[in-house]
């Protein structure tokens, strides 16, 4: 698979069990189910996240998307990226990812 463009909003969400607050992207409901068709015979051990390399500007990083919702998937930014990017809750960015099989 080619790499992936797409802008997305920074959102936070905290957690019912832990309380801890997150930094998401959603991820637009057309790239969602590319990527849903691309993994569909791939082997998860269990799990529905799908790993990917992940580019913000000059911050590239690997980690995992995993299903909001039947038609899309949330991307994590983790606080070293955002700190490194000086970006926070309502930063609009081009996310670059490639989904790592």
């Amino acid at each position: 698979m080619s790499e992936l463009s797409f802008n997305a909003t920074i959102y936070l969400q905290t957690t019912d069990i832990s309380k801890k607050t997150w930094h998401f992207l959603d991820l637009p409901t057309d790239i969602s189910a590319e990527i849903k068709e691309l993994t569909k015979d791939v082997k998860k051990k269990g799990r529905k996240s799908v790993k990917v390399e992940v580019r913000i500007w000059f911050a590239t990083w690997q980690t995992s998307i995993f299903p909001s919702t039947e038609t899309k998937y949330i991307l994590p930014v983790k606080k070293s990226v955002r700190e490194e990017l000086k970006i926070w809750e309502g930063s609009e960015v081009l996310v670059w990812m490639k989904v790592l099989l």
